[in-house]
């Protein structure tokens, strides 16, 4: 669309059309990388299996008591999941604004 633009404003003269395109191409890749780089964490916690925001746990414990029904360890998966809730909505200067806070719980994977 930009192309389109520039070369309707510059009378289709190449050399300019050339000029700009290596501009936005400066400022384009540099920011696709940036943008690309940014999410990386999340891409990758996602293929190995993992879910941002929870925090994963593998629990053992054991009983090995002599009166004890049964003896021995059990392991068990438990996953705390922490998330933004909606805290109140306050008004400062005439502007309505949410406070939100961190609410964090412990559950099943």
């Amino acid at each position: 669309m930009a192309l389109l633009a520039a070369r309707t404003a510059l009378g289709d003269n190449g050399a300019n059309v050339a000029i700009l395109w290596g501009l936005a191409m400066r400022i384009a890749i540099p920011l696709l990388l940036l943008l690309m780089a940014m999410s990386a964490p999340a891409r990758l916690a996602a293929a190995a299996g993992l879910e941002v925001g929870k925090d994963c746990h593998v629990i053992l414990t054991c009983n090995f008591r002599r009166n004890a029904s049964v003896r021995g360890c059990l392991s068990s998966y438990s996953c705390r999941q922490c998330s933004f809730v909606r805290r109140s909505v306050v008004s400062i200067d005439g502007v309505r604004r949410s406070e939100w806070r961190s609410s964090c719980d412990w559950g099943a994977s």
